[in-house]
C-alpha cells in the first residue's frame, strides 16, 4: 500500500506535465513533493541518529 501512493502521484505529475497547461499545478505539486521528501529525509536521519546515539556513547 505504501508503494501505490507514490506511483500514483508520479503518474499524476507526469500526466499534468504532458498537458503542459497546468503549470501552476505542476509547480505546486513539485514543491509539495520536495517538502514531503525533505520531511521524510529529516525523519529518516533523526531516526538513524537516534538509533546510533546509544552505540556511539557506548563505543567512545
Amino acid at each position: 500500500m505504501g508503494f501505490v501512493a507514490p506511483s500514483t502521484f508520479t503518474r499524476k505529475v507526469f500526466n499534468v506535465s504532458l498537458n503542459g497547461r497546468n503549470f501552476i499545478t505542476l509547480s505546486s505539486q513539485f514543491c509539495f513533493a520536495f517538502f514531503f521528501f525533505s520531511f521524510l529525509l529529516q525523519v529518516c536521519v533523526q531516526t538513524l541518529s537516534g538509533l546510533s546515539w546509544p552505540s556511539g556513547n557506548t563505543v567512545k
